[in-house]
């Protein structure tokens, strides 16, 4: 019996081909609604990270005596920030606050995560509606709760380093660190 060996160059059958195709499609279309929730969520987590700085820079800023306040306004009092002040007197002279770099997608992007109310910005952990973020009402809150939470929910006051404070039981003088009374700070 005669063995016969053929050898001959082979490609990829057309069936092996439109399966190789198929199953790359049906990947693909599980993969790519994934990768815009991911990069939603990133963008997301970007806004916030923004406004909680945008609020930590306004309050630092009122707590040096700077003024970036606009009246009502939120998106120019978020543009103050992004511009920026010095401290014109105090122990802060000189200091700078404020948010260089901030582009208008990004400060737009922020705007939903905070809230203006009276003199007092506020970060928000969840986007709000423009009548909340404007001190209106807003109908998803229960009307006229603007639904704020998170980190910034109110002014947050940091006691710097008092100089030395006379005690009058020693008849010296005790940083206010030393003491053992309570302080209260406002959260």
């Amino acid at each position: 019996m005669e063995r016969r060996v053929e050898l001959r160059n082979r490609g990829f059958s057309l069936v092996e081909m439109l399966s190789v195709i198929g199953v790359i499609g049906v990947i693909s279309a599980i993969a790519i609604p994934n990768i815009s929730r991911i990069r939603e969520s990133a963008e997301t987590a970007t806004a916030q990270r923004n406004a909680q700085n945008l609020a930590s820079v306004f309050i630092s800023a009122r707590a040096a005596g700077v003024d970036l306040l606009a009246e009502g306004n939120l998106e120019k009092t978020v543009s103050n920030i992004v511009a920026g002040d010095v401290a014109a007197e105090g122990v802060f002279e000189g200091s700078y606050f404020g948010i260089p770099g901030l582009s208008e997608d990004e400060q737009t992007a922020a705007l939903g995560f905070l809230a203006l109310q009276g003199q007092e910005l506020f970060y928000q952990s969840s986007a709000s509606s423009t009548a909340a973020r404007e001190g209106g009402s807003d109908e998803k809150n229960g009307g006229s709760d603007l639904g704020i939470h998170g980190l910034f929910t109110q002014p947050i006051f940091v006691d710097f380093q008092l100089p030395p404070q006379p005690d009058e039981q020693l008849g010296g003088f005790m940083h206010a660190s030393q003491t053992n009374a309570p302080r209260e700070i406002e959260r």
